[in-house]
């Protein structure tokens, strides 16, 4: 498998255990010191991110990839940004909408790990 194929496959198995609050997969899939900045600018820490998914104060409900997925590869790290349709629940109230998100993978003894990430959200256009 090339290093592009393992970081979609990658991709996809993230994207499978957040739909699934799979918190033993996002574990895996997250360094320990992982940072995920949001979309309004906050920083969230792994265990600040599991712990949303594990209380249920996020809830996906669905999360579809849009095809035209990026991803640049550097030896042990790799880049990706993706464009992503969600719809769930967070602390009660209902959302939807379409965010793009880059992320950073660094490759070590377990595998393929998030390192970092950001989110914004694509403003509706109408």
């Amino acid at each position: 498998m090339t290093q592009r194929a393992e970081i979609i496959a990658s991709e996809e198995r993230l994207r499978s255990a957040m739909l699934a609050r799979d918190i033993a997969a996002l574990d895996a899939l997250l360094c320990d010191d992982a940072l995920f900045i949001d979309q309004n600018g906050a920083q969230i820490s792994k265990a600040a991110d599991l712990a949303m998914h594990r209380s249920g104060r996020l809830e996906i409900a669905s999360l579809d990839y849009a095809p035209d997925m990026l991803v640049r590869c550097y030896g042990e790290a790799a880049a990706t940004c993706v464009t992503a349709e969600i719809r769930g629940t967070f602390d009660g109230a209902a959302f939807s909408g379409r965010f793009v998100y880059s992320r950073v993978w660094t490759r070590g003894p377990n595998g393929w790990r998030v390192a970092q990430a950001h989110c914004s959200a694509v403003p509706a256009t109408g």
